[in-house]
């Protein structure tokens, strides 16, 4: 059986999170972001001046399976408040195209989805916000986006 990826990538235009959590940039292709190297403290002190609340939509077969998630955010980020959803990556995304097709808007500031075609889609129509954690030299460069766009989380 062939590993499956898990990828993370970031919406543009949505939640008033993205101002504190990802510095200011361009979200079109070919502009991609520099490093951020706040500290997460930093981060989630921004966030928290900011307000609003993180969308993160997660690939899965159960509801409960974000709950571990969900406990750790809120005993590490007291005050900002995340609204995970969990199905399958699948419905996740027909729902993203659905929203953006309708509002402009992507519906959520985050996604670990399973279904990878997305985000090169997703990439070339410049839907992604760029974003390059602290740790970007670190990361394989075959399990990220040379842009930022996107970036492996599991394998």
């Amino acid at each position: 059986m062939r590993s499956i990826e898990y990828s993370l990538f970031s919406l543009a235009l949505v939640s008033p999170v993205l101002a504190a959590v990802w510095p200011a940039s361009n979200s079109f292709p070919g502009h991609g972001p520099t490093i951020d190297n706040r500290t997460l403290d930093e981060i989630y002190a921004a966030a928290q001046k900011e307000g609003g609340e993180l969308t993160v939509l997660w690939g899965g077969d159960e509801i409960k399976q974000g709950n571990g998630t969900i406990t750790a955010w809120e005993a590490r980020f007291p005050g900002v408040k995340l609204n995970l959803t969990v199905d399958v990556s699948k419905y996740h995304d027909s729902r993203v195209d659905r929203q953006y097709e309708k509002t402009g808007s992507n519906g959520a500031d985050v996604a670990v989805l399973q279904t990878l075609h997305d985000f090169n889609r997703w990439k070339a129509a410049g839907r992604l916000l760029p974003y390059k954690p602290a740790n970007w030299e670190d990361i394989y460069s075959s399990l990220k986006d040379p842009a930022g766009a996107f970036v492996t989380v599991s394998i």
